[in-house]
Formats: C-alpha cells, sequence, structure tokens
C-alpha cells in the first residue's frame, strides 16, 4: 500500500494476488492482528456467507452480518468441495477485485477487496463450477486479515437451516466407508460418537465447535477390528440428541 495509507484499486489488486497465494496472509497484507482493526466479537456468531443459485452450476456468493462502518475492506477465506471438480470466477461487480487460486481439485482460496469497504448482503463474486456442486465447506474465513471464525458449511441448494438435524449416512449399508450428514442452525459445539448395540463406545467421530451450515463427517471401520453388523451413531449440540442405525457388511 502506498505511503499515503489510501487504498486504491490497483494496491487492492496486488494485495489480493499476494493474500490468496499464501498460507499466512495475516502479517504480509494487514499489519498484525490488532491494528489498525479491532473487529468486534460478534463478528464470530453473526457473520454469514450464502449461496444464491444463479442458473445450473452458477452460484452468487454473499455476506451478512458486517457493519459498514466498520469499514471491512477484505475478505478471504480456503474452500473444500465434497466432490473433486473445476471452480471459476466468472463474474465481479464494479469496485470489487476478486480472486481464486486453485490448491488441487478440492482445495481453492478465494479472496475478495473493496478499497470502499464490503457492505452486508452485497454480491461479492459469482462462481462457476464444472460438476453439480455437493456441499461447499469454507474455513480459514478472514476479514481484514483477522481470523473471524473456523469452519461453515454451505448447503449448494441454499436452504435456509433452522433445526439441529442427523440427516443420515450414506452408503447405508456399508464396507467399510460411510458419511455422515447433519445440519445446525447456529454455532454449537457437535459430538458424533459411534457405539455398537450393546451400548458401548466404539469412536469419536467429531467433538468440535461449527458454525451454521450442513456438514458431512466420514467414519472408516476398516481397521481396529471392528466386525460387521449394527452400530449407532448419535448426535449431540448443546440439548439436542438423535442418533441414527448404520450396518457395517464386510
Amino acid at each position: 500500500v502506498d505511503e499515503d495509507t489510501l487504498v486504491s484499486a490497483f494496491d487492492a489488486a496486488l494485495i489480493l494476488r499476494h493474500v490468496i497465494g499464501l498460507p499466512e496472509p495475516v502479517e504480509t497484507c494487514f499489519g498484525s492482528k490488532e491494528t489498525p482493526w479491532n473487529l468486534p466479537e460478534e463478528y464470530k456468531n453473526n457473520l454469514n456467507i450464502t449461496t444464491d443459485n444463479v442458473s445450473g452450476t452458477t452460484y452468487d456468493f454473499r455476506i451478512s452480518g458486517i457493519n459498514d462502518e466498520d469499514h471491512i475492506l477484505s475478505l478471504t477465506f480456503d474452500m473444500e468441495l465434497s466432490e473433486p471438480g473445476e471452480a471459476g470466477i466468472v463474474n465481479i461487480p464494479e469496485g470489487y477485485v476478486t480472486g481464486i487460486n486453485r490448491i488441487d481439485s478440492l482445495h481453492y482460496r478465494v479472496g475478495v477487496i473493496n478499497a470502499e469497504g464490503l457492505s452486508s448482503d452485497d454480491m461479492l463474486f459469482r462462481i462457476d463450477f464444472a460438476e453439480e456442486l455437493g456441499i461447499v465447506t469454507l474455513s480459514n474465513i478472514r476479514l481484514n486479515g483477522v481470523l473471524i471464525d473456523g469452519t461453515t458449511g454451505i448447503n449448494s441448494e441454499n436452504e435456509v437451516i433452522k433445526e439441529f438435524r442427523l440427516v443420515g449416512n450414506y452408503p447405508n449399508p456399508f464396507n467399510p466407508t460411510t458419511k455422515i450428514a447433519f445440519e445446525i442452525p447456529k454455532r454449537s459445539r457437535v459430538e458424533i460418537t459411534i457405539y455398537n448395540l450393546l451400548g458401548q463406545k466404539v469412536t469419536t467421530l467429531v467433538n468440535r465447535e461449527y458454525t451454521r451450515g450442513r456438514y458431512e463427517v466420514q467414519w472408516n471401520a476398516g481397521s481396529g477390528g471392528i466386525s460387521s453388523g449394527m452400530y449407532i451413531a448419535e448426535m449431540k449440540a448443546g440439548s439436542y440428541r438423535s442418533a441414527i442405525k448404520m450396518n457395517l457388511l464386510k
């Protein structure tokens, strides 16, 4: 950035190219985490990134929950696809500088900068996916280079998730791996544990915090002496409890 401390469109383009090509963009692009921005704590709970299906495999990405007065210049995040595919930015609104860096067929780093500041509910950019979009997981989400949240899920159907739900597992029956899908309407700690029919704990798949979204976790029953039979997957999130039966065939 020039010594006049103003961020021009040219400055923004240079910064963004640097950001999405580096694993740790904070210090190199926006100084320390404390200066010159001190983002409100509520961003960790209110920040939301959504998609609107424009047509086919094309989606608009939007952000909500930010305050225009905080002068948020940049949003960067890592994007993981549930299935291998290609993704490319095909439309950028006036005033925005956007970049996408393909790490491999599943992982991308995406960034957007606006020298005038990002605004809630604005279309930030449009991405075209080569294949039908499954589930997109965003992680390492940063505003002005400051880490806001670890992971959030986006349902490609852009459904509004209003309740906790243990969706189910697929395939079922399975051998030896299956994916367990679940949805949460707000930031919560989620624990998913596998039990046998005797009520004995087999393994804990996850025990961590998630933001609102739809997620999948995989269970690999191919090791550890796990035998064929019925197993129970139990999900706990706050006061929510639910369980499903899964049939392992070997």
